[in-house]
């Protein structure tokens, strides 16, 4: 399935280019006049904080809020908190997950990536049946039994569906806000800059004070860091 709707993507690729965001071509296109739920996460390659998963249904046909909704990565911190609010304001229903540091390390990156879908599915799919479900990237093909039948993985979907993209800015800015929290009760660490990425800032600050409970220590820097 995820090869078909990889196919249906590419067929209307050129027809998206530039307004993708503010029609729903893709959406359209797999789903027709069915509700459409965006699912998209942030924090996936971080070594530290909680994994976070949106989900988003969007108003159709296309409202003028729309067109500062793109792929949270190519928007500066302002321009996201700014869409943020007008998706929260907007939409038809959204719901965002956290799953903590130590959950990925028991049960690996994707398995927490997994859950995270499963749980916004559900939550969302409480008050909403017989919906179509794209989500971002490719990596979970083997995550059939956990959703229901009406499921996309979009490879690139964060710039291919305006829904995704909508989901991709909660995600990121939620996580943003909560990593800030973090700065504040871990200072030596830098979490409000970076994040929790890798960045050499935090690799230093891993080597000379070691991790704290916000690490995650299956990770191979946070392991050589302890060794």
């Amino acid at each position: 399935m995820t090869l078909l709707i990889e196919q249906k993507a590419k067929d209307i690729e050129q027809i998206i280019k530039k307004n993708f965001l503010t029609c729903f071509a893709l959406e359209e296109h797999i789903a027709d006049n069915l509700p459409v739920l965006g699912i998209d996460e942030a924090g996936m390659g971080a070594w530290a904080g909680p994994l976070y998963v949106a989900g988003v249904i969007l108003p159709r046909p296309r409202k003028a809020w729309l067109y500062t909704v793109r792929d949270s990565k190519l928007l500066t911190e302002l321009q996201r908190e700014r869409a943020a609010r007008d998706i929260l304001q907007n939409a038809v229903a959204w719901t965002i997950v956290a799953i903590d540091s130590v959950t990925v390390d028991n049960i690996g990156i994707y398995g927490a990536q997994t859950m995270g879908i499963q749980r916004v599915c559900s939550i969302i799919e409480q008050k909403y049946k017989g919906i179509s479900v794209l989500i971002d990237g490719n990596r979970l093909k083997k995550a059939h039994s956990v959703l229901n039948d009406s499921y996309y993985f979009i490879p690139h979907g964060d710039n291919l569906s305006v829904t995704i993209a909508a989901a991709s800015i909660l995600a990121k800015v939620f996580r943003d806000r909560h990593m800030k929290r973090l700065g504040k009760k871990y200072p030596i660490y830098g979490f409000a800059e970076h994040k929790g990425y890798g960045v050499d800032q935090h690799r230093q600050a891993l080597y000379r004070f070691g991790p704290c409970p916000e690490h995650r220590m299956s990770y191979k820097p946070i392991k050589y860091s302890v060794s």
